[in-house]
């Protein structure tokens, strides 16, 4: 997909025919062996981009083709010996360039020190498009897949010597490693002993956040495939985190768009599953950027709890990555800070990511704020024990293990060597402690079982074995069932139903009295015994319905119940016998908008300055029970807020 954000974003593919665009080279990643793997970097008129590299071999970055005029790369590190992970910027020089697409290649060079000759490349393919034509750019997305693999199918490294390894981050930042296989062969020898099964495991310690990453339509997914992927191991995750929100470069925080529509929203399968839910919030880490947010931080995090308030999250996850300046790095703490307190203030939490090459939030500046969890990334990379011990040690030592989360990722990890190598890994660090006393750990991203297209690793099992989850009795998140305990008698949050309990009368858990009398004859049919609801602080009478505002009884929100002689059953809406009680909180929801900072009423409708809903801009967006729909003026029922700027002279 391609959009105007600061982050990177994948394509597969090059470009199409019908706009000005000169193909570049592609090569197939190695460890994946499928075109369709290898990432396109998009920058959409002046924006900057970066990649991340890391060698350990002699090599070298430079354009492929040295006239090209519209790109420049920034590192201070673009030759070396070898180097741990680094960022590579892509700035783009759009002035006398028309309006269209055009693509170039970034070529990283690399050989054996020792030996010279074993030398090899790789293309890394940039594409510009310039314009703010948003049909250009929904051409692009759509028709890319197919012409630019047609100019290089199969090109990987020739001679065997060098693994490349790619990979995305959660922001969605590719990552290579290039890695000299002979270098690797004792490290792999050594840890590969370690892939059998889990020993010295800590029996007595359970982890507090356990969970994947769904990239939803972000990264080209699925929400049906990714739910599927989930459900049959609920028994090893206790929540879920998915890609939801961004901060953009003007300091705006948004619900992210694919197409002109919202990422497909698991939350309310989420409550049904009693599963804590951890939206995404991503931003983009370039200095304007970097600054808006600093100036900006009083409105995003107003904006980021009424979201949680209306969506009932247990927390949020920050992901921005990249490398600054002390100024601003300064900056992004202090916006990370209060963020944190502003959540904290309202029942919510906050975990930040950080990885060693993300200068921008060192895990040690992280310690130092009043974030709850930091999740690290420095377990997602390829090179068996040599690279662990440059990553994860360091990354343990500079925080408190119970504020951190280790974030895998199959993307370096795949095929039968990732497999073994994955399993290593966790074993490596069971067995060095590194997971002692830490919250939890994830994997990013679904499909995160196995077998699947693009790895062989189940990490549901693995976290069973290395990771397993604390009983839900502990855990703040989750909407409880109000058949669970049906003697309980107690209030359920949320509003949820109780089946009985003792009343403050005398009565019982099941509506009757403590006073058994022999009244009855055999005359008279048994009396039906009233129900208590919790909701409604009350008893009422067989027959009658409650409604309650949180998923139950197969609705993803404000289920039926019908008393049964004192007992709670799943009911539908106008299937009672007597008075239905509707829940207040069940009326059509209300919608905030982040362009205006304020709510709009369920039928109302805003303006948004930017692309949207087929316009190039100024489209119009209906409430429609808590959510965004595509409209026209015309279609509004309620309020209709229109943008100055968009209104005709």
């Amino acid at each position: 997909m391609i959009r105007r954000f600061c982050f990177f974003i994948i394509l597969v593919g090059s470009c199409l025919a019908n706009v000005a665009c000169e193909p570049g080279r592609i090569i197939l990643d190695s460890p994946t062996d499928q075109p369709d793997q290898m990432p396109v970097i998009t920058l959409v008129n002046s924006q900057e981009n970066f990649f991340i590299l890391s060698a350990n071999c002699a090599y070298s970055v430079e354009l492929d083709d040295p006239d090209t005029t519209w790109l420049s790369l920034n590192s201070d590190a673009l030759k070396g010996s070898q180097a741990e992970h680094f960022s590579v910027g892509l700035a783009a020089k759009i002035e006398g360039l028309t309006a269209g697409a055009y693509s170039t290649s970034v070529r990283i060079s690399f050989h054996r020190a020792s030996d010279p000759q074993q030398s090899d490349y790789v293309l890394l393919p940039v594409l510009l498009v310039v314009g703010e034509d948003p049909q250009v750019l929904s051409q692009l997305e759509n028709g890319l897949r197919q012409s630019v693999f047609s100019q290089a199918l199969g090109r990987t490294p020739s001679n065997n010597v060098f693994q490349v390894g790619l990979s995305i981050s959660l922001a969605g930042h590719t990552i290579i490693d290039i890695l000299d296989r002979t270098q690797l062969q004792a490290a792999r020898d050594s840890s590969r002993q370690l892939a059998s099964t889990p020993q010295h495991l800590d029996t007595d310690q359970s982890y507090e956040l356990v969970f994947p990453f769904m990239a939803l339509e972000f990264l080209s997914a699925d929400l049906e495939e990714d739910i599927a992927d989930v459900e049959p191991n609920l028994d090893a995750v206790n929540m879920v985190s998915y890609e939801r929100y961004r901060i953009n470069s003007g300091g705006s925080f948004r619900i992210i768009q694919v197409n002109g529509q919202e990422l497909s929203d698991p939350k309310d399968w989420a409550d049904e599953k009693e599963l804590q839910a951890w939206p995404m919030i991503i931003g983009c880490s370039n200095d304007y950027a970097v600054t808006q947010m600093y100036v900006n931080r009083a409105e995003i995090a107003e904006a980021a709890v009424a979201e949680a308030q209306a969506k009932g999250y247990t927390g949020y996850i920050l992901d921005v990555e990249g490398s600054t300046d002390n100024l601003r790095r300064g900056y992004y703490l202090d916006f990370v800070e209060h963020l944190a307190e502003a959540l904290h203030q309202n029942g919510f939490k906050l975990m930040v990511c950080q990885a060693r090459w993300s200068t921008i939030a060192p895990v040690a500046d992280l310690a130092n704020t009043s974030v709850d969890y930091v999740g690290s990334m420095d377990v997602m990379h390829s090179g068996w024990e040599w690279r662990w011990e440059q990553k994860i040690p360091p990354t343990y030592s500079e925080i408190e293990p119970e504020r951190l989360v280790w974030i895998f990722s199959w993307d370096f990890f795949r095929g039968s060597d990732g497999r073994a190598e994955q399993e290593a890994q966790w074993a490596w660090m069971q067995e060095n402690g590194y997971n002692h006393n830490v919250a939890g750990a994830s994997v990013f991203r679904t499909p995160a079982s196995s077998p699947n297209r693009y790895h062989q690793i189940d990490y549901y099992q693995g976290f069973r074995d290395y990771y397993p989850v604390e009983t839900t009795d502990s855990l703040d998140g989750g909407q409880p069932d109000p058949d669970d305990d049906p003697d309980s008698g107690t209030d359920q949050p949320d509003g949820s139903v109780s089946d009985g309990g003792s009343a403050s009368d005398g009565s019982t858990s099941d509506g009757g009295t403590d006073d058994d009398t022999d009244d009855d004859t055999d005359d008279d049919p048994p009396a039906q015994e009233d129900c208590y609801s919790s909701t409604l602080k009350q008893y009422v009478e067989d027959g009658e319905c409650i409604q309650v505002s949180y998923a139950a009884c197969s609705q993803s929100r404000c289920g039926w119940y019908t008393c049964r002689n004192g007992r709670w059953y799943c009911s539908e809406e106008g299937a009672c016998d007597k008075t239905a009680h509707e829940n207040p909180s069940c009326n059509p929801r209300n919608c905030y908008s982040t362009t205006w900072g304020s709510w709009q009423e369920h039928g109302g409708c805003i303006q948004v300055v930017y692309a949207a809903c087929g316009q190039p801009s100024c489209g119009w967006l209906k409430c429609n029970d808590g959510l965004w729909n595509c409209s026209q003026t015309d279609d509004c029922a309620g309020t209709s807020l229109a943008q100055d700027s968009c209104q005709d002279d």
